[in-house]
């Protein structure tokens, strides 16, 4: 339990396990749905969903590893890539780090790939903007809506995204750090795929980076996104 000191600072948290959602009946609040199904991410095309959540876990060798690994040892990239392109540069991207088992790094980059590939055929997109990379501070601490249409992201290591209610998304982006309602968090792991406020300043998830302490792990962070003037180049 937060005590009362830090639940004044960063708000109350709601933290939902994944044994509670059935792959076949994916719970639903507000626009927010789980599932057990990576195919069923596709579904955030519907207009009922904002933010669709895969509750999965990773094989323990994978995990185990991957929080043992560093900057030094796993750096991240940002990449432009074709979307008729993408199996060999990622690999080189995850492989060129020998310190890190062999076995890893395949799983590492063949995971990144299948998600690249469900997201082209959500967006259908022609090129994937791709950046992995280690979070050691309080990025994107503030609540906010993504100007994007869609995004996807997952954390590997650290700890995960949060966001908040629609009912108390106005208050939350309001008030920042004073902001004491409801805060929901990602399980470990989880894979998030949700809209953005391109097409409408009052859609998308209102949502944050989790605010870190020193003594905290730093986060390794997938995301991808339909690229933007912001992209690197191809």
């Amino acid at each position: 339990m937060l005590n009362s000191k830090l639940k004044e600072k960063f708000g109350s948290y709601r933290r939902y396990n994944s044994e509670e959602f059935s792959n076949e009946e994916p719970r639903q609040s507000d626009l927010v749905r789980w599932t057990g199904s990576f195919e069923q991410l596709i579904n955030i095309n519907n207009k009922n969903n904002s933010l669709l959540i895969w509750t999965r876990s990773l094989p323990l060798e994978v995990k185990s590893a991957l929080k043992s690994q560093s900057e030094t040892t796993l750096a991240g990239f940002h990449k432009l890539l074709d979307a008729a392109h993408i199996t060999q540069p990622i690999h080189e991207e995850i492989n060129c780090h020998k310190s890190c088992p062999s076995s890893v790094r395949t799983w590492l980059a063949n995971d990144i790939i299948n998600l690249v590939r469900l997201f082209i055929q959500v967006t259908k997109s022609n090129f994937v903007d791709i950046r992995l990379e280690w979070i050691h501070g309080d990025a994107c601490w503030k609540f906010h809506r993504d100007f994007v249409d869609i995004r996807l992201l997952t954390t590997y290591v650290g700890k995960t995204t949060e966001w908040v209610d629609k009912p108390f998304s106005e208050e939350a982006l309001e008030k920042q750090r004073a902001y004491n309602k409801p805060i929901n968090r990602l399980d470990p792991n989880d894979v998030a795929i949700f809209t953005g406020c391109r097409q409408n300043p009052k859609n998308g998830i209102v949502h944050r980076s989790p605010p870190l302490r020193d003594s905290d792990e730093p986060r390794l962070f997938l995301c991808l996104n339909i690229p933007d003037p912001s992209s690197p180049s191809i």
